[in-house]
C-alpha cells in the first residue's frame, strides 16, 4: 500500500449526487479527517465539489480537480462507497465510465426492497461488467423467497478469487439459505460473515457428519475468520459447519436458539479467539408447559427446571485459544479443552431466572474453573455459588461487573482473597438487565469487608468503579479499598449522577476516608 492510499484510509468518505438542470451533474466528496483528537472532531471537513457537464461551454468553466487524479486513487476511493453508488458515477462522465469496475469491493446491499426484480437485475449487470478477475471483499445483503440466482452470484464471487465474503440472506417466507458448495473448498476464501439461516445439503452433508472422527483437509483450506449469525437455526447445519477449521484463528457464534438441543463440537486447531453470543427465546406453549410443570411436587418440578436449562452443549478443542468471549442467558454443558495459551476470558452469564436452577450454578463454576488460569478476567453472572469460585493465581486484571441483587462485598472479597496476584480492578454496575426490584437490594452492609486478602497488601496497583451512585455498600467498598491496599497507585470514581450537587458531595465524603498507600492518588470522573 502506498503512503497516499494510507493517508486516505486515515479519511472518512461520504459521496453525494444532485442534478442541478441543464445536464449538469454533480458529485460531492465529503473528506472527515481524523485528528489526534479521534473521531470526535468531525468538525474539521474538507469538502471536494466536483460538476461534470455535457455542455462544452460549461466545461470550460468548471474545475475537476477530482478526475485530474490517478485511476489508482479513484478506485481507492470508491472502495469506501456501496457498489450502487460507485456504478452512478460512470455517468459523470467518460473519465468515470469504467471506474467503479475496478473496484476490488462489491457491496450490493437491497436497501429497500421494493424492486426485487430491478435489484436482480442490477445485480447480474454489475457482475458481468466488473472487470477485475480477483475481489478481495463481495457483500450481499438481501431478502428473497427464491435463492437460486443468489447461489449464482456467490459462485461468481467465489471464481474470482475473493477473500472475504459477507452474506445477510432472509426469506419472508422463514426459509434457510443453502450454501453453494463451492463455499467450502474456495482456496482464496480468509473471512466468511453468515448474517443467515443456513442449510447443508447433499454431499456435504454427508462429508460433515464424518469431520468429527476423520477431519478433511480440504474444506475451508485457508479460512482465517468466521462470523456466524442465526436465528432458531437447524441444529444438524450448525453442527456440522462449526466442526474441523485447519487453519481458522477467530470463530464468533451469536444468535438466539430455541426448543430444539444444539450440540456444538469445535475441534479447531489453530484458533486464538471464540466468541459465543447466546440468548434462548422458548415458544408460547414451552412456556405454558413449563408454568404448568411448576405445580408439579418435589422432584419432578426439580427435573423439569433442569431439563428447560439444557438445551445446548459445547465440546471445544482448542490448544492455541488466547481469548474466550463467553455470553449466554442460559448456561449450557460446555466442556473446554485448550492449551496454556489462554490469557484472557470475557463470562457474560445475564438471565436472572437461571440463579433458580442449582445445574446452572454447577455449570457456571466448572466454566470458571477451566478458565481459572487467565491473567484477564471479565465477570458478570447471577448464578455463582460464592463458595465454589476456583483460584485465580494468575489472575492480574479483574473486571467485575454487579446486579443490584448482587452481595458484592462478599462476592468481592471472596474473589480477592482467590486472586493473591491480582494488580487491576474495575468494579461496574449493571442495571438494565437486573430484574430485581429495588427491595432485592439491601442498604445495610453485612460487614464482611474485615479480611485484607494478600493482593490488596502487595499487588494492587488501580481500582476504577464505573457507574458510581453513592449507595451504603458501594461506599464501604470504597473506604475499604483506600485503606487496605497498601501499594495502590490511582482509584477512578465515575459518577453516574447527573445532579452536580450530589456528585460535589459524594466526592466530599469520598476524600473523607483514609487512604493505606502514600501513593495513592484519587480521580472523579
Amino acid at each position: 500500500m502506498s503512503s497516499l492510499q494510507q493517508f486516505l484510509r486515515s479519511w472518512i468518505w461520504e459521496f453525494v449526487f444532485w442534478e442541478c438542470g441543464r445536464g449538469i451533474v454533480g458529485l460531492r466528496v465529503c473528506v472527515y479527517v481524523r485528528t489526534q483528537c479521534g473521531l470526535s472532531a468531525l468538525d474539521r471537513r474538507v469538502t471536494i465539489r466536483v460538476k461534470m457537464v455535457s455542455n462544452s461551454k460549461l466545461q470550460k468553466i468548471q474545475v475537476d480537480r477530482l478526475s485530474a487524479l490517478p485511476d489508482e486513487i479513484l478506485i481507492y476511493i470508491l472502495s469506501f462507497s456501496d457498489t450502487k453508488c460507485a456504478v452512478r458515477t460512470s455517468i459523470l462522465s467518460k473519465r468515470w465510465k469504467n471506474i467503479w469496475a475496478n473496484v476490488p469491493y462489491l457491496d450490493l446491499d437491497d436497501e429497500y426492497r421494493n424492486d426485487e426484480l430491478g435489484f436482480k437485475a442490477f445485480v447480474d449487470r454489475v457482475l458481468t461488467l466488473h472487470e477485475l478477475t480477483n475481489i478481495n471483499k463481495f457483500s450481499l445483503r438481501c431478502c428473497f423467497d427464491d435463492f437460486s440466482g443468489v447461489q449464482r452470484w456467490i459462485r461468481t464471487a467465489l471464481q474470482r478469487n475473493v477473500i472475504e465474503v459477507d452474506l445477510s440472506i432472509v426469506s419472508e417466507n422463514d426459509e434457510s439459505f443453502e450454501l453453494p458448495e463451492t463455499i467450502y473448498t474456495c482456496k482464496t476464501l480468509k473471512a466468511l460473515t453468515l448474517r443467515s439461516n443456513f442449510i447443508i445439503k447433499g454431499s456435504l452433508a454427508y462429508q460433515f457428519s464424518f469431520m468429527r472422527f476423520l477431519p478433511i483437509a480440504n474444506l475451508f483450506p485457508s479460512l482465517k475468520f468466521l462470523y456466524v449469525q442465526f436465528f432458531h437455526p437447524d441444529a444438524d447445519s450448525m453442527r456440522n459447519l462449526i466442526s474441523w477449521f485447519p487453519v481458522l484463528e477467530d470463530l464468533t457464534i451469536d444468535g438466539t436458539i430455541g426448543d430444539d438441543e444444539l450440540n456444538l463440537d469445535i475441534n479447531v486447531p489453530k484458533l486464538k479467539t471464540l466468541t459465543i453470543s447466546l440468548c434462548t427465546e422458548v415458544e408460547d406453549e414451552a412456556e405454558d408447559e413449563a408454568g404448568e410443570a411448576e405445580v408439579a411436587e418435589g422432584e419432578g418440578n426439580e427435573a423439569d427446571e433442569n431439563e428447560d436449562h439444557n438445551v445446548c452443549r459445547f465440546y471445544v478443542k482448542a490448544p492455541n485459544l488466547e481469548t474466550l468471549n463467553f455470553k449466554v442467558d442460559v448456561l449450557a454443558n460446555c466442556e473446554l479443552k485448550y492449551g496454556k495459551l489462554l490469557a484472557k476470558a470475557d463470562i457474560d452469564l445475564y438471565d436472572h431466572s437461571a440463579s433458580e436452577h442449582p445445574s446452572v450454578a454447577t455449570r457456571a463454576s466448572t466454566l470458571l474453573e477451566s478458565v481459572s488460569n487467565v491473567q484477564y478476567l471479565s465477570l458478570s453472572a447471577h448464578c455463582l455459588e460464592i463458595s465454589s469460585l476456583p483460584s485465580f493465581n494468575k489472575l492480574k486484571e479483574l473486571k467485575l461487573v454487579f446486579q443490584d441483587c448482587h452481595r458484592l462485598e462478599t462476592l468481592l472479597l471472596e474473589i480477592l482473597e482467590r486472586s493473591p496476584n491480582l494488580e487491576s480492578l474495575v468494579l461496574d454496575r449493571e442495571v438494565e438487565s437486573c430484574q430485581c426490584t429495588a427491595q432485592d437490594f439491601s442498604e445495610n452492609p453485612s460487614g464482611t469487608l474485615q479480611a485484607v486478602p494478600l493482593c490488596l497488601m502487595s499487588n494492587l496497583k488501580t481500582v476504577s468503579i464505573m457507574r458510581f451512585i453513592g449507595r451504603q455498600e458501594e461506599m464501604e467498598i470504597v473506604k475499604y479499598l483506600l485503606k487496605t491496599s497498601q501499594v495502590l497507585k490511582k482509584m477512578t470514581v465515575s459518577m453516574l449522577r447527573t445532579n452536580c450537587e450530589d456528585a460535589k458531595n459524594l466526592q466530599r465524603d469520598l476524600r473523607m476516608f483514609p487512604i493505606g498507600s502514600k501513593a495513592c492518588e484519587v480521580e472523579f470522573m
